[in-house]
């Protein structure tokens, strides 16, 4: 039943009711007989169904008011962040028997309470986004230290591994070098004289070898002691390094015993090579300790190959070696050629002797 049918019920009874009473006690009596007194209870009979027709339309209004003002309260409350205030409603009746000023004021609960839900969920949205936010900076802070760490990394590899390949270049190079001379040691030289043989034996490209001893060298470190040997060592190998080409290998293959291989170069070629290195030996005046002139020479040894066939890389050296140990026998100071096609070692040239032995003089001339 609705609000404006109850009130007109209440409002009929209480009108009514006095005048019914009064009706009722007045039944017989000589008051009926008047009529005034009937015509002033027709009248209130009348007032009281005007009363009871039209006070619900007032007490509405007045309600109406009172609740529409509880609304615009709870609207400022919401407005203001408040979702914890609700209209006073009553229990949830029949759609049909439901006063239309409540069910909007329970539909205004339901949208505050929905309002606060959502409130809710949307605070708690923005503070697992701020969580997010903030693991996401901490692992950014993460991986750029990381990062930075390695960048630093890269570099110190980096740096490590150019030191090591500059470690590594001089290890090759200190392997590959006699330390007293500072030229190529035997193994360097028995290296390039490989390659170059694989070389000679594809292309048929020319090659030489001379192998050189220093004559007496053994007196000069019994004269003048082993530190003066070392010193005419050194000096020997400038003066050598000085009389072939930058291409050709110069090495030390033990004591006082030098190679020269020479790429690309003929038995003539070779020949000419020997005679500069001999030349200039002879005439360098190398000192002793005690600034003594010491007259050096030496014997060399030589073989080329310039056609096939060609013999074995030991061979190839035996050959040189052969020829050396003839220019000593000829007498040192002395270049023998060995020839691989007739197996036969000549003579090319040897300078007259001077000074007796090879040792010193006070002359660099003498």
């Amino acid at each position: 039943m609705k609000l404006e049918t109850k009130l007109r019920i209440v409002y009929l009874s209480i009108a009514l009711i006095p005048i019914g009473l009064i009706f009722g006690m007045t039944i017989g009596s000589t008051l009926q007989t008047f009529k005034n007194f009937n015509q002033a209870l027709a009248v209130a009979l009348a007032a009281a169904l005007l009363l009871g027709l039209l006070s619900p339309y007032f007490t509405g209004g007045w309600l109406f008011y009172n609740q529409l003002r509880m609304v615009r309260q709870l609207c400022a409350s919401v407005k203001h962040g408040n979702y914890r205030v609700f209209l006073p409603v009553p229990n949830e009746l029949d759609e049909d028997d439901e006063n239309e000023v409540i069910a909007f004021m329970r539909d205004m609960n339901w949208m505050v309470r929905q309002i606060y839900i959502r409130e809710q969920q949307l605070q708690q949205t923005i503070h697992e986004l701020d969580e997010s936010r903030r693991e996401i900076s901490q692992q950014k802070a993460i991986l750029e230290e990381a990062n930075d760490n390695l960048i630093e990394t890269q570099l110190s590899l980096k740096q490590r591994t150019i030191e090591l390949e500059q470690a590594c270049q001089h290890m090759q190079v200190i392997a590959m070098t006699d330390p007293l001379t500072k030229i190529a040691n035997r193994r360097c030289f028995f290296h390039e004289l490989e390659r170059e043989f694989c070389d000679l034996t594809q292309t048929s490209k020319p090659l030489s070898l001379l192998i050189l001893d220093i004559d007496y060298f053994k007196k000069i470190n019994d004269r003048f002691g082993h530190q003066t040997g070392d010193k005419v060592l050194i000096e020997f190998a400038k003066v050598v390094r000085n009389a072939i080409r930058n291409n050709d290998l110069f090495a030390r293959i033990g004591g006082e015993e030098f190679a020269v291989l020479l790429p690309g170069t003929d038995a003539q070629g070779a020949q000419i090579v020997a005679r500069k290195i001999q030349a200039a030996v002879a005439a360098t005046p190398f000192l002793s300790a005690n600034q003594d002139f010491i007259r050096i020479t030496v014997s060399i040894g030589m073989c080329s190959l310039a056609r096939p066939p060609f013999p074995t890389l030991d061979s190839f050296y035996n050959f040189a070696d052969q020829a050396l140990y003839q220019s000593k026998d000829s007498g040192r100071d002395a270049i023998c050629a060995y020839d691989p096609h007739s197996a036969a070692v000549s003579l090319l040239d040897r300078r007259k002797e001077r000074g007796g032995n090879g040792l010193c003089c006070r002359s660099p001339f003498c």
